[in-house]
């Protein structure tokens, strides 16, 4: 019998390499079908999320209304372009899914992150705006409803206290701001804190402009409005820690002194200062230091002031803003309303940039007399000097035209 292998045991070289050469191509197409399903379902995922965080910035925006009507024309239809034109591309990627144009769909993926995460930013600081509005519905009382379009004044009434702003306290800061929103000017009126004036709704015996805080802010504006002979439109009753929050917010400001002195265990310099929140509050609340006493004071508060508008008239501004708005929350009364605040801060955003402030200070005469608030215990004042008075009624008058 013959010791030879038969025919059919052997097997064809050819049949064996091709049937491998199968066997890959078959497991890199089921890997490819694999990579496509999975890269279509996120894609559609993707393009979902685009939409859904393009709706919902956009629905944020329009629900604080601090965003100019501008500014939305130019924003929603190129948003929406963008957003349908990378929603498309989405559907689509599955089919990019080949090696050569993969980086487009890993580019086009990044772009889609990129206006999501835009669109959560922006859903963010419209939700921080909603509810810093929010907070002032139980803080405000009911105001004259100044449209914002017109000039408007503002009773700054600062406190010399921390923590809590609703603490009955003297006003030890009396600025009022005449605001032309058409000319882009500021006028800050400063009236010193000893100011001898008659209380508004009292007879006899006039008081210390600063005791009129003890009886609320309301009495320090009315005061202040038959001082000057024109209406206020609106409060601002702020303190310590108001300023602190807000200094600190835009990262610090750039006072002018008009002399080098020290105070609080910092020195500052004739000319500019480069202040932080804690530096700027001892510049504003130093008098000891000046042969001018309370009328030095009230110069360099006033610069302070100068430099937050300053400040918070930079385009910069926008990137802190959301921060600005969180370190505001609670730290100040006011008795707008929070339309009339929406409505403040979109005309803020509408003309950012270009504001001018001058500041102008009454004056008078140190004297000794009793007060209203303290009895027959002689304390000292400061007679008005009704020239500057009226001098400052003039200017007020010249900002509300």
């Amino acid at each position: 019998m013959s010791n030879k292998p038969s025919k059919s045991t052997k097997t064809p070289k050819v049949t064996t390499k091709k049937t491998a050469k199968y066997s890959k191509l078959r497991v890199k197409q089921t890997k490819r079908n694999r990579n496509a399903r999975v890269t279509k379902w996120s894609a559609r995922v993707l393009a979902v999320l685009v939409a859904i965080s393009y709706v919902l910035g956009i629905g944020a925006l329009f629900n604080t209304g601090i965003v100019p009507a501008r500014y939305l024309m130019l924003l929603i239809p190129i948003g929406l372009v963008v957003v349908i034109l990378v929603v498309w591309a989405l559907l689509r990627t599955h089919k990019l899914a080949t090696p050569r144009p993969r980086w487009r769909a890993i580019g086009l993926g990044a772009l889609s992150v990129c206006i999501v995460l835009a669109s959560g930013y922006v859903y963010s600081v419209s939700r921080t705006t909603s509810q810093f509005i929010s907070s002032l519905e139980n803080t405000s009382q009911a105001s004259t409803g100044t449209v914002i379009t017109k000039p408007y004044i503002v009773y700054i009434s600062g406190i010399d206290t921390y923590g809590d702003v609703s603490t009955v306290s003297r006003s030890d800061v009396n600025i009022i701001a005449v605001v032309n929103p058409t000319t882009k000017k500021v006028l800050l009126v400063n009236t010193p804190r000893d100011y001898y004036v008659q209380l508004h709704g009292t007879t006899g015996v006039r008081d210390k402009l600063t005791h009129a805080g003890i009886y609320g802010v309301s009495m320090s504006k009315n005061t202040l409005q038959d001082l000057y002979g024109t209406p206020i439109d609106y409060t601002l009753r702020i303190n310590f820690t108001s300023l602190l929050k807000v200094v600190d917010a835009v990262g610090g400001v750039d006072v002018i002194s008009d002399q080098a002195f020290k105070a609080g265990g910092y020195s500052f310099v004739q000319g500019v200062n480069t202040l932080n929140s804690k530096q700027a509050l001892a510049f504003a609340r130093e008098r000891h230091s000046f042969s001018d006493g309370d009328r030095q004071r009230g110069k360099d508060q006033q610069r302070v002031i100068e430099a937050l508008i300053t400040k918070l008239s930079q385009p910069s501004v926008l990137v802190n803003y959301q921060q600005i708005l969180a370190s505001l929350n609670g730290t100040f009364q006011t008795n707008a309303s929070s339309s009339e605040v929406t409505g403040i801060i979109r005309q803020q955003l509408d003309s950012i940039g270009g504001w001018t402030t001058e500041s102008i200070s009454v004056d008078g005469t140190g004297a000794t007399n009793i007060t209203y608030s303290t009895g027959k215990q002689p304390l000292y004042v400061m007679e008005p000097d009704v020239a500057t008075v009226n001098a400052a009624k003039a200017k007020i008058q010249a900002y509300l035209q």
